[in-house]
Parts: C-alpha cells; sequence; structure tokens
C-alpha cells in the first residue's frame, strides 16, 4: 500500500514535468497499473452505486466494439483510436477511486495549487512568446529525440491562427488540442477553489482573475463563458445575494456580457460552429442507419466531414450514442437528466428557504453543473487526463458536496 501512495503522490506532483519531457502517456498508465490492487479492493469492499456505474458503461463500451470490425469504414487507425478512448474512460475509474484513500486526498489538497498556477505560468509563458515572435512554442521531448513523432508525446505550448489575425496564439498546454487545455484549467480551478474556498475575497479574485485570463488564451468559447458565470457565482455567499443575483446579476450577464463574446467568438468562427452542427447530425444519421442498438463501436472519419473529424466527436453524449448505440446512449442521457433535475431541485430549494443554503456547497454544486454541461460539447475521453480529473472532482462533488448537503 505504500508504494502505491508514494507513486500516486509522485505522479500528482511530476505529471506536469512529465507532459514537458513527452512521457506523460506511459506516466499516467503506470499510475492505473499501482492503482489496480487498490481498485479491486474497492469495488469488493465498498458499495459505490457510481464505481458501479462506471464499470457497466466501461464494459458495454468494450462490448460494442466487436460489430465494428464487420463495417466498411472500420480501419485499424481507428480501432487504436477507439482502444484509446476506452482506456482514458477507465481513469475515471481511476480518479475517483484514489479519493478514497485520506493520504492521497489531503496530499492533492496540498499541492493543487501548484498545479494550478504552474498550468497558468505555462501558458502565460507560450502566449508570450507566441506573441513575439509570431511563431508557436514546442518544446522538443525524449521521444522526439529517439524519433517518435505524435500528438501524444509532444509538449506544444500553443497553436498559431485564431481570429483577428492569423498569428494570435491558442494554449494547449497539457493537452493535445486547445479546448482540452481549457477543459483541464476547469477541473484545476474547481479542485483550486475547493481547497482554498475559505481564504480571502483579495485571494479567491486573484485567483480568478488569472483563471479568466488563461482561458481566454485557450481561446475556448463555452469555456470563456463558463469562466465568467463561475465569478458570478463566487460572489453569493447568503440567500439574500442568491436572489439579488438571480434576477438582476445573471440577466445583466446573458443581455450584455455573452452577446459581446458571441461577437468576439462565434461570429469570427462561423465554419467551427457549422462544422460542429454537420458532425452531430451526421453522426445521429450513420449510427440509426448502420447499427442502432450497439452502435458503430467507433468514430469513423467519412469524407463528408470537413477536415476529417471523427463521426460522433465534439460530444461526449453524443459520442456514446454514435459508439454504442440507442440503449447505451440512452442509458447515459438519464445519467445526465437525473444529475441537473438533483442539481434544479436543490436550487429550488435554497431559492424558497426549503434547505439551509450554504455557499460552498451552491458554488460547487453549480460549478460541477457547467462541467457536465462542457462534456455535452467536448469529448472528456480524447485524453487520459482529463477523464482522470473529472473523475477526482465526481468524487469530492459526491462524497463532500452532496453528503454535506443531505446533513
Amino acid at each position: 500500500m505504500k508504494l502505491r501512495q508514494e507513486y500516486t503522490k509522485l505522479f500528482l506532483r511530476f505529471f506536469p514535468l512529465s507532459w514537458l519531457l513527452g512521457l506523460i502517456i506511459p506516466f499516467i498508465y503506470s499510475l492505473l497499473i499501482f492503482n489496480l490492487g487498490h481498485l479491486q479492493k474497492l469495488l469488493t469492499k465498498k458499495k459505490d452505486s457510481i464505481i458501479a456505474i462506471l464499470v457497466v458503461l466501461l464494459l458495454f463500451q468494450i462490448l460494442s466494439v466487436t460489430p465494428s470490425f464487420f463495417y466498411k469504414f472500420f480501419s485499424f487507425e481507428r480501432l487504436i483510436a477507439v482502444i484509446h478512448n476506452i482506456s482514458a474512460f477507465s481513469f475515471i475509474i481511476l480518479g475517483y477511486a484514489i479519493m478514497y484513500d485520506s493520504t492521497i486526498k489531503t496530499y492533492l489538497s496540498k499541492i493543487i495549487y501548484k498545479l494550478f498556477f504552474i498550468t497558468c505560468l505555462w501558458i502565460f509563458i507560450g502566449s508570450m512568446y507566441s506573441l513575439i515572435t509570431l511563431e508557436s512554442l514546442e518544446i522538443v521531448t525524449i521521444p522526439k529525440l529517439i524519433g517518435i513523432d505524435s500528438i501524444f508525446v509532444r509538449a506544444k505550448f500553443n497553436s498559431m491562427a485564431w481570429h483577428f489575425t492569423n498569428n494570435f496564439p491558442r494554449s494547449r498546454v497539457l493537452a493535445t488540442y486547445p479546448n482540452g487545455t481549457g477543459l483541464i484549467l476547469m477541473l484545476f480551478y474547481f479542485l483550486f477553489s475547493y481547497y482554498n474556498f475559505s481564504k480571502s475575497t483579495k485571494f479567491k479574485l486573484l485567483s480568478h482573475m488569472i483563471f479568466i485570463l488563461c482561458v481566454f488564451a485557450t481561446g475556448s468559447r463555452l469555456y470563456l463563458v463558463f469562466s465568467f458565470c463561475i465569478a458570478i457565482l463566487s460572489f453569493i455567499d447568503n440567500k439574500k445575494k442568491l436572489f439579488y443575483s438571480l434576477i438582476f446579476a445573471l440577466p445583466f450577464f446573458f443581455i450584455f456580457a455573452v452577446p459581446l463574446i458571441e461577437d468576439l467568438f462565434f461570429k469570427t468562427r462561423f465554419q467551427s460552429n457549422q462544422q460542429r452542427l454537420e458532425i452531430y447530425f451526421d453522426s445521429i444519421n450513420l449510427m440509426l442507419k448502420t447499427n442502432p442498438f450497439t452502435g458503430l463501436g467507433i468514430k469513423p472519419r467519412i469524407p463528408e466531414i470537413v477536415e476529417q473529424h471523427p463521426i460522433g466527436s465534439h460530444s461526449t453524449l453524443l459520442g456514446y450514442y454514435v459508439k454504442c448505440g440507442v440503449f447505451y446512449g440512452t442509458f447515459v442521457l438519464i445519467i445526465y437528466i437525473k444529475l441537473f433535475y438533483e442539481y434544479l431541485k436543490k436550487m429550488f430549494n435554497y431559492c424558497f428557504g426549503l434547505s439551509l443554503f450554504n455557499s460552498k456547497n451552491f458554488f460547487f454544486s453549480n460549478f460541477f453543473i457547467l462541467i457536465i454541461i462542457a462534456s455535452l460539447f467536448e469529448d472528456f475521453d480524447a485524453y487520459e487526463l482529463v477523464p482522470f480529473l473529472f473523475g477526482v472532482v465526481l468524487w469530492i462533488y459526491y462524497r463532500e458536496i452532496l453528503k454535506k448537503s443531505k446533513t
């Protein structure tokens, strides 16, 4: 047990450095291997419905791959991709499970501020480098030195080409794509805020400003809107302010701020929005025509999609429908509906005084729902680090926030 704990703490402390070296993939999979015994004990001894659901979802994904061998769009490249997606899903279970270890949980609470600020610092350095040199900043990693070149072993701080000019950087620290960096920032900031919620207002305000600036540097439209929503929610600390914010602040935000953000991002990236809609409609149509029961098993590439994005991408929920079919996708949809129902019930009870208002639980319940909404428009299984961090966030939400809400 001690070896497992020490290795897990080693990973939590040094995985940003492993990304810089291009070694994060073997590092994170070795973490899974070291924790297999812990997962096995947890599955047999703990009666946890969340883990049970996650395991069922994982097994069904594995089974759904089998029919894909017989489809004309099957390819070895896509099989590798789907195996990667399935294995990435297992990291949700890993992230959730390691939080049962109080030693690991305490250690994470002590170093999360370092992880958050180191990531923000790297985003700042990469962005400034590109603004000055008009070039992308990429570190020569160890795999690249020995001739291995893949998006999963690159330490690329940003990519060029964005709105206003063709030489504006979009940060991609710790992820293979900029939106992945935005999502990692969201998850980091959730954990950072949770363990620093009692800090002074000035400290929280400063950290949130840094968070907004770094999200802006990723060029992610969705997470920029979310970061402003989180800013509003962070100032609600009693029932009176809750009513005030719901009546005045949020309408003000959506009437004035969102159109400005929309004008800044959406109109200049209309092609990206249009492309996503094409992917959504083509994905559902192909799945229903081919195999609505167990899905396509994989996310195939078809020539009709611009830039050859795979079918079923840009949405975790849609991806499950495409890969695993109507029954599995509907089961995942029911989970989404239950999450939103419980959230709306809690907000209703707060608003009408049916539950004792708790500013911390209120803030992180809303924060968690924003992460869930993000999954409707992003692929949470595209990179192992994202589901791992989501699993940690999921444990905190269900085992600490909801538990305190019920008591």
